[in-house]
């Protein structure tokens, strides 16, 4: 017997946010870092931030990224952002750092025209160059 269950639904409502939240909101820099411990709501507020330059700065989704720390946090708050935008974007909204590295060395080798590379794991000749390396010889 197989048991479906539904996800549970993405809030889409305007959260309420505390001043420190509300000041990072406020703020118009083109780039803003948002620390804090867990649970002070840094998730929370990079969602109402691209929500907000969305909405009325004038950005579109793919014009925003936010950058956390695991696949499984990307894709959340992907879904977060999409549930409070009502729409998708062409370009991952929240990507692992990795990934945004791995996504400029893809497009800088499309543009140069070798193969582009489709995954670490096709960088054996990278690893065996570099196990070959010696501290005091030149590496390849």
């Amino acid at each position: 017997m197989v048991l479906l269950r539904r996800a549970p639904a993405l809030v889409v409502d305007a959260p309420s946010l505390d001043d420190g939240q509300q000041a990072a909101l406020d703020a118009r820099g083109p780039l803003l870092r948002v620390l804090g411990a867990p649970g002070t709501g840094k998730t929370t507020t990079a969602v109402e931030l691209v929500v907000d330059r969305v909405l009325f700065g004038g950005l579109s989704p793919d014009e925003c990224l936010l950058l956390t720390s695991t696949r499984v946090a990307a894709a959340r708050l992907r879904e977060r952002v999409t549930a409070r935008l009502a729409r998708t974007s062409t370009e991952p909204l929240a990507r692992t750092h990795q990934a945004f590295g791995f996504g400029i060395l893809r497009r800088e080798a499309a543009l140069r025209g070798p193969a582009r590379p489709r995954r670490p794991s096709s960088w054996s000749s990278t690893r065996s160059c570099s196990a070959a390396c010696r501290p005091t010889s030149a590496c390849c």
